[in-house]
């Protein structure tokens, strides 16, 4: 259920600066780890947007917690251990 209202909350908040997004859930909490190509700061505002909507999702009974690196999204990247929502297909100009 919780990557489903992960998915929910990122709709519309995925930009071309985003390389992945994976959700990790835990007992307690629930981490969203974002693989960035670089952090702007419309992307920390879209990150932000997406914490919000998903603890609203959940009631505010789960603790959203994020994770961010910029970097490749292969296996440096600490959310490649959890649920993959978003990978990016194709690496941004520059890469």
């Amino acid at each position: 259920m919780v990557v489903l209202e992960a998915l929910q909350a990122s709709q519309g908040l995925i930009s071309s600066e985003v390389r992945g997004v994976s959700v990790q859930i835990e007992a307690d909490r629930v981490v969203l780890h974002f693989a960035l190509w670089r952090l702007t700061g419309e992307v920390e505002e879209d990150i932000s947007d997406m914490v919000f909507e998903l603890d609203a999702l959940r009631g505010g009974h789960t603790a959203v917690e994020t994770v961010i690196h910029v970097g490749p999204t292969d296996d440096s990247w600490p959310g490649r251990g959890g649920r993959l929502i978003y990978l990016a297909k194709d690496p941004a100009p520059g890469w």
